[in-house]
């Protein structure tokens, strides 16, 4: 009598278990489709999900921003937000940094946080927008008191240079530890400059050089190359 092993019933309950979740992908999907065209906001969103990921559906970026759009007018935030990437990717739609800024805007308004970011970010970079370092600093900040954490690393940035505020070091250094703290390997050599340097933090080799190491570990160039002059380090 045949047996089956171990590693075949794992692999046979994976399959019937991906056989589920397609099925049931592909039924919601289905259900989407009905209430989409029906009008409604969160269909037409969720719809756009499914196309975008291809979840029930053949994964398709021009469906998903047609109904990503449909949603979007309708005042759906996540929709708008979606939307903003694939017009600021060129994906499923021609590639238009304006009005992904658009679309980020109405947004951002709406409470989403990778919203915020990216406007801060488009702001900041002149990017779909007129450069505005002011507005740029606005957006991030909300951005940031949102939880998003990649904001930290340009609020640094802009208040280490004085872009759209006032140049303040020590600021530039709380939002540097932050995005080090989480990881970020460009904060984490930041703030080691800071250390190095004495700004806006008194000044200590040590932790510049443990900062800098915890960059490097991460493929950092930068980071690498100033734990190689050692003379600067002394």
């Amino acid at each position: 009598m045949f047996k089956m092993s171990i590693k075949m019933k794992k692999i046979l309950f994976f399959a019937l278990l991906s056989c589920q979740f397609a099925a049931v992908y592909t039924q919601n999907a289905q259900d989407y489709v009905q209430r989409a065209n029906e009008g409604s906001a969160a269909s037409q969103y969720n719809l756009g999900l499914c196309y975008e990921e291809g979840w029930g559906v053949s994964a398709d970026k021009k469906q998903a921003a047609y109904w990503y759009e449909k949603a979007a007018v309708q005042g759906q935030p996540k929709a708008q937000y979606n939307l903003a990437l694939l017009y600021f990717n060129g994906e499923g739609v021609e590639k238009d940094q304006s009005k992904a800024v658009y679309w980020y805007e109405l947004a951002a308004q709406q409470g989403v946080a990778g919203a915020m970011l990216n406007l801060g970010m488009c702001f900041k970079d002149g990017t779909g927008c007129v450069q505005d370092y002011s507005k740029a600093v606005k957006w991030l900040k909300k951005a940031y008191d949102n939880g998003s954490k990649e904001a930290s690393l340009s609020l640094g940035y802009c208040y280490f240079n004085g872009l759209g505020v006032n140049q303040n070091y020590t600021k530039a250094f709380k939002y540097w530890q932050q995005s080090a703290d989480d990881g970020m390997a460009e904060g984490q050599y930041n703030l080691g400059t800071c250390y190095e340097n004495g700004m806006g933090v008194e000044r200590d080799l040590i932790r510049a050089v443990y900062w800098y190491t915890q960059a490097s570990l991460q493929g950092y160039q930068q980071a690498t190359d100033r734990l190689k002059d050692t003379k600067a380090l002394r």
